[in-house]
């Protein structure tokens, strides 16, 4: 099955075309020149998106990855970004992408030249490999929308990770287990509900650190009050979950989970 893409994708504007085009989360779509941003240059920072219809877009990048909110309003639509980078990572990430789909996108090219109509596969699973000493991470794909595992193999460092949140307007850290991300068209939250070794699925208590905050951005990193097993894979499954906001402060209950919208 395919689907056309009638409109460039410009990272800017990116929620509302693809919102346009999909129905529900398919799979990772890969950037093969389609993305531009919002001066019209291609974006070539973008490896792959995965769009959806329910306010908000994924967008996998070179050393992180972004979540573009968006929702409609009057007559228009208003976007917020929020940019996770992997604070002081390998310069030499591996992308791989995984678990093909038989469903693929048709899209206009951006560019100079005349616009050229291209066919992109769209898979399941995205593993960023050892953005740090022995740390993965696995973005997937699901009907809910996406999540994603930090993967600490044998020998990791769980210390090494830093992730930098930007494009925020307030966080709230609560018992190191709950992170609130304020933006001023809605928040998102992630926990830790789940960690655990690969092997034994034996549960393993992982809390998140702040190591630094300002105004629009915040560094976290993971901490164990356990004695951790550098021989063991440990595996970190951080939940996102997604909430409304009003006037600054989160006034519903929270909605989904994994990113459901």
């Amino acid at each position: 099955m395919k689907q056309l893409l009638y409109l460039l994708a410009f990272t800017f504007s990116a929620p509302f075309v693809f919102a346009q085009q999909f129905s529900n989360p398919i799979g990772f779509i890969k950037n093969e020149g389609q993305v531009v941003n919002q001066y019209g240059k291609l974006n070539t920072a973008v490896k792959y998106i995965l769009p959806t219809n329910r306010g908000m877009n994924v967008q996998l990048l070179n050393n992180g990855f972004s979540y573009d909110l968006y929702k409609k309003q009057n007559n228009g639509v208003v976007f917020n970004r929020i940019d996770i980078t992997f604070e002081n990572c390998n310069t030499n990430i591996e992308i791989r992408a995984t678990d093909f789909q038989t469903q693929s996108s048709n899209y206009y090219k951006a560019g100079k030249s005349p616009v050229s109509e291209a066919e992109v596969a769209q898979c399941k699973v995205i593993t960023y490999k050892n953005i740090y000493p022995s740390i993965d991470v696995v973005f997937k794909a699901t009907s809910n929308g996406v999540k994603y595992d930090i993967i600490l193999n044998p020998g990791a460092n769980i210390n090494d990770i830093r992730f930098k949140y930007s494009g925020i307007d307030g966080v709230n850290l609560i018992d190191n287990q709950t992170l609130n991300l304020a933006t001023q068209i809605r928040a998102l939250q992630e926990t830790i509900p789940l960690s655990f070794y690969q092997d034994s699925k034996k549960e393993v208590e992982v809390n998140f650190q702040l190591h630094e905050r300002n105004a629009h951005s915040i560094i976290i990193g993971f901490t164990s009050n356990s004695k951790l097993k550098p021989a063991k894979t440990l595996i970190i499954d951080p939940v996102p979950e997604y909430v409304l906001i009003k006037y600054g402060t989160v006034k519903c209950v929270i909605l989904c989970i994994n990113m459901i919208f």
